[in-house]
Formats: C-alpha cells, sequence, structure tokens
C-alpha cells in the first residue's frame, strides 16, 4: 500500500505528498494543504521558519506545533479518571464467533463486585469531576453482555447516580449490548442510559453466522426490536460493527441494512480483533487492507445517504490519541474481583494480574480504592516511546491506536501483524484525500488552500 505522505523535516510532524502534476499536498496534524506545483518549493521552505509569508503555511506550522505538544501532555498527564467503566460479568447468552472474553482462568472461577467497592470507586471519579468541572461518564459494557442480569445493573447504576448527585456532577449513562436479554431489560436500559451502543454485525445471515444465541437462533430479531425500543425512547443509538475476512466486502450491503433497519446515530466499524474465540481464518490478512479500505469508503457514502456516520476508531484524524490504553484516557476501569485494568479486553481481576494490566486495588478496610501510581507511570513512559523508528515518518502517527488491541506494548512480544496499522493509516489517507479533491479547485486558482480538520 502505497501513501505517498513522507516527512519534510526530522523536527516538525509535516509530511508532503506529490497530488499531481499540477499540486502538490502538505499534511501536519489536523490540518492539510494542498499547493500548486509550481509554487510547493516556495511554501515548504515557509513551512521549515516562522514569518508569516504564508497564512496557510503558517497554520500548517502551528497545528504541526501543538500536535507533538498534545502528544508529551497525554502521555505524561497525571492519571486522573473522568469515566468509570463497568464489567458487571462474563456470561452471555450469545456465542459470537471472535468474543474476545472467551478466555478465563478456569471455568470455576467467578468472580463480583462489591457493592461497596464500586461505591468507592464512583465515588472517586465524582471527586474528579468536581474538582475539574467535567461530566461523570459510567459506561457499561463486557466481558459478557452487561445487562444479562439487569438487577445488578439496576443496583449499580443507582449506586453511581447517588454518588454523582452527592457531588453535584453531571452524569452521562451508556451501555454497550448484543441485545440477547429480555424484552424487559431492554426496555428499562432505553428508560435509564442516554445513549445505546448496540452490537450488529450486518444483514441476518451475517448476524447468524458471526452472532447467535447459543442456541444457535439467529439474532437478528432482537437486535431490530432493541433498536426500536431505544428510538421509541428519544435516546441516541450507536451500532458496533465487526468486520471479519468473510464480511470484508460486504460493507456496502451492511451499511445499507443497518441504515434503514436499525437507524443509528453512528455506525462504528473495526476490524475483528485477535484473542478470545477468534478463529486465524475471521482474521483480515494484510491483503485484506486495501480490500477493506475500498468498501469502508463505499459504505460510508451510503450511510451518509441516511445521515448516518461511518466511522472507524483506529484512525480518528479529529483527535490527537495513541491506543486504547486507559490510562491515557482517564478512565477507571472495574472488572468482577473488584479490580481496575489498563486494558479493556480484560475481563476479571485474575486475567488482569495474570497480563500484569492491574493498575489499582480496593482496600476493603478502608473502603477506597488505591492506584498503582508508579506502575501507571512505567506504563505511560512505554507508551510514549511507542512512535517507534516506522512510526515517526508516518503521517498518522498522531492519530493511530498502534496494533492495539491485538498487540500489547507493555507485554513486549514481537509482532508481525501490521493489518491494522496500514488500515488505519489507509483510512486516514483516503480522508485527506477526498478532502484534497474539494479544495483543488479553489488552490489552482489562488496558489494554495487549506482546511482544518481538529
Amino acid at each position: 500500500m502505497k501513501l505517498g505522505f513522507y516527512p519534510i523535516s526530522d523536527s516538525l510532524s509535516i509530511f508532503r505528498k506529490q497530488q499531481d502534476e499540477d499540486a502538490v499536498l502538505f499534511y501536519a496534524p489536523g490540518y492539510l494543504a494542498i499547493v500548486r506545483q509550481n509554487l510547493a518549493g516556495q511554501f515548504e521552505r515557509a513551512l521549515l521558519r516562522s514569518g508569516g509569508e504564508w497564512r496557510i503555511a503558517d497554520e500548517v506550522r502551528r497545528h504541526a506545533l501543538f500536535a507533538q505538544q498534545k502528544w508529551r501532555e497525554l502521555m505524561s498527564q497525571d492519571f486522573c479518571p473522568t469515566c468509570l467503566t463497568l464489567y458487571p460479568g462474563e456470561t452471555c447468552a450469545l456465542n459470537c464467533i471472535y468474543c474476545f472474553s472467551a478466555q478465563r482462568i478456569s471455568a470455576s472461577y467467578k468472580p463480583d463486585f462489591s457493592i461497596e467497592a464500586v461505591r468507592s470507586a464512583a465515588r472517586l471519579i465524582a471527586h474528579n469531576c468536581r474538582q475539574s468541572q467535567q461530566q461523570f461518564t459510567v459506561v457499561f459494557h463486557g466481558g459478557g453482555e452487561p445487562a444479562l442480569n439487569i438487577n445488578l445493573v439496576r443496583d449499580l447504576l443507582e449506586i453511581v447516580e447517588n454518588e454523582a448527585k452527592r457531588f453535584s456532577v453531571p452524569i452521562f449513562r451508556y451501555i454497550a449490548t448484543g441485545a440477547g436479554i429480555t424484552l424487559g431489560a431492554m426496555h428499562w436500559i432505553a428508560d435509564h442510559f442516554d445513549m445505546v451502543g448496540l452490537s450488529c454485525d450486518g444483514p441476518p445471515d451475517i448476524q447468524a453466522k458471526q452472532r447467535p444465541w447459543r442456541n444457535g437462533k439467529n439474532s437478528s430479531g432482537d437486535v431490530e426490536r432493541m433498536a426500536q425500543i431505544v428510538h421509541q425512547a428519544r435516546k441516541p443509538l450507536q451500532v458496533r460493527v465487526t468486520i471479519t475476512s468473510s464480511t470484508t466486502q460486504r460493507q456496502p450491503e451492511i451499511a445499507d441494512y443497518i441504515s434503514r433497519r436499525l437507524r443509528p446515530q453512528t455506525i462504528h466499524v473495526e476490524p475483528v480483533y485477535y484473542g478470545g474465540r477468534t478463529l486465524d481464518n475471521s482474521h483480515l490478512s494484510l491483503k485484506d487492507a486495501d480490500e477493506f479500505i475500498t468498501y469502508f469508503f463505499e459504505a460510508q457514502e451510503i450511510a451518509s445517504s441516511f445521515g448516518i456516520q461511518w466511522k472507524s476508531s483506529g484512525s480518528r484524524l479529529a483527535e490527537i490519541h495513541g491506543t486504547y490504553c486507559h490510562i491515557c484516557r482517564n478512565v477507571l476501569h472495574l472488572v468482577p474481583g473488584n479490580a481496575v485494568t489498563a486494558c479493556f479486553k480484560t475481563t476479571n481481576s485474575s486475567l488482569a494480574q495474570k497480563d500484569d494490566l492491574l493498575i489499582g486495588r480496593y482496600d476493603c478496610e478502608n473502603n477506597q480504592y488505591y492506584l498503582d501510581t508508579d506502575k501507571i507511570y512505567r506504563m505511560q513512559t512505554i507508551l510514549a516511546n511507542s512512535l517507534n523508528a516506522s512510526c515517526t515518518e508516518c503521517f498518522n502517527q498522531f492519530h493511530c491506536a498502534r496494533l492495539c488491541p491485538d498487540h500489547c506494548f507493555f507485554k513486549r512480544t514481537e509482532d508481525n501483524r501490521q493489518t491494522r496499522c496500514l488500515i488505519n493509516a489507509g483510512l486516514a489517507a483516503q480522508t485527506l484525500q477526498r478532502i484534497a479533491e474539494r479544495l483543488k479547485k479553489y488552490a489552482l486558482d489562488t496558489g494554495c488552500a487549506g482546511e482544518e480538520i481538529l
């Protein structure tokens, strides 16, 4: 895959690409400029010094410096969580072929939450939110189907809401579900959460293969029913789509089905993760990367015709970000066993300890959480150095989740699966190309044109 962006400097994150014989692109994280070919050399020289000769060149340079500073801040900020993520359990009524939580310590290991531990975690988050004047975000996810035990969810949500109220901070409630729950639970969720994330991989034949009930029944009807109930409650709906090797080319069809039948505001599309129950033949190989990108944008156009966003979280051009690690996102992730983990793929306390991803513990005697600040700092240092030689030459370096979550930087294991990295960069490059096509006519008339993305 030839993306064509090359760095123009060792010290500035600015990249150049020959658009065609008439124009050249210059990109800094968050800003794209297109320049007439005969002016490109002069424009590039202006980028390497400040002086106001070209307003757009100054904008490119400013965004490059901002991105570098933002990255340093992101990698060195104190861990001060304002989001509480809860995994209520690891059980599920569905039998998804790629479930990442399928690897457990043992069948007999069934940790739970302590109610007091959740209250203590909520108190910590509420305090941080009041200090930073941010809203309290609570997320129910899994692990398993978070709403399978709806009575537990009801109790936990009440605890969290009470702590937010006690600290006088606003609260935002989100839950992810596969709709493998009772009709009553569906209605309760729609009534009590501010946003619902619904997993659906596409039309009924795809759903039947990739996300069936444990008894083999197709879950499509339940997913459509859940979406209808959320709409009736006038709550925003997101849909999460997992793409496997067998569904890469079907993305346009998936976009059309979800847009027509589920009508979400946003569709989040992700290549299948490694680990858990995922079979090797489900993964996207290196040769699948171009195909994924081609059909991704075809699907995006279809979703856009319905007024729906079709996006991927691996590369987000409108943000400066790195991996999905919680220590960079100020998320306190509580798993069964009352442990705090650094990774969303860790589903209980024993796995967190086994994988050395335990970053906090609950002290029942003092009724409070203690965060391992030394370990968090060591992890941040590792992530800060995740810009390896190939990354520093990549135009997408500040908008990429790297190989996360397939490869963990903390485990220091070699990994040659680069598909996710190529997809992230390819999606970003195609997005910039589309912006450039929109800007080109103006640039040819005036000499240069630019657009802010951040």
